[in-house]
């Protein structure tokens, strides 16, 4: 993986193309296993999907994807940030409110520091399903590293991984 300041580079295989989109087969780097953006595949390898594909990959080439920055900070800011300031902002709220409501500033505290965490959870799911179908927040192909091979050539790449055979990528 490479990092830069604008964006974070995987590459990986393509698995299957579509409208515009393609699905991509990668073997993560450490650092970029942990984010939960792709699915689990067999022995490691995760798939990547809905790439925004401008440069025309077909399956079976290999490419180097891009996250955008705002991408990751966006993510940062709902997944940690959010949920974290909305269950102290929610204790807070609950401990200077909890005379008027006639309990314990500890129990007024912690019932509306949790309801806010929720609701912060809540949104943040809700957030993450609005913006998966927003192409500008969706990994992009940087480069494509090098054609596919044909069917009857199968082998791996730099990547380790094998290209797919038309079979293999066949979408309905």
């Amino acid at each position: 993986m490479t990092r830069c300041e604008a964006e974070m580079l995987e590459r990986g295989i393509v698995a299957a193309s579509s409208a515009g989109h393609i699905d991509v087969l990668m073997q993560p780097s450490p650092a970029c296993s942990g984010c939960g953006a792709c699915s689990e595949g067999d022995a490691g390898t995760r798939l990547l999907t809905g790439v925004v594909d401008t440069l025309g990959a077909a399956p079976g080439d290999s490419v180097e994807v891009s996250t955008p920055q705002a991408t990751r900070r966006r993510a940062q800011w709902l997944v940690y940030l959010l949920p974290v300031a909305s269950l102290v902002g929610g204790y807070l709220a609950g401990f200077l409110l909890s005379d008027g409501l006639g309990v314990t500033p500890d129990t007024g505290g912690a019932v509306l520091g949790l309801a806010a965490g929720a609701a912060a959870i809540a949104a943040t799911r809700l957030a993450g399903r609005n913006a998966a179908g927003a192409d500008r927040y969706a990994p992009r192909v940087h480069a494509i590293i090098s054609r596919g091979q044909s069917a009857g050539a199968r082998s791996t790449d730099r990547t380790g991984l094998t290209p797919p055979t038309e079979e293999d990528t066949t979408r309905e």
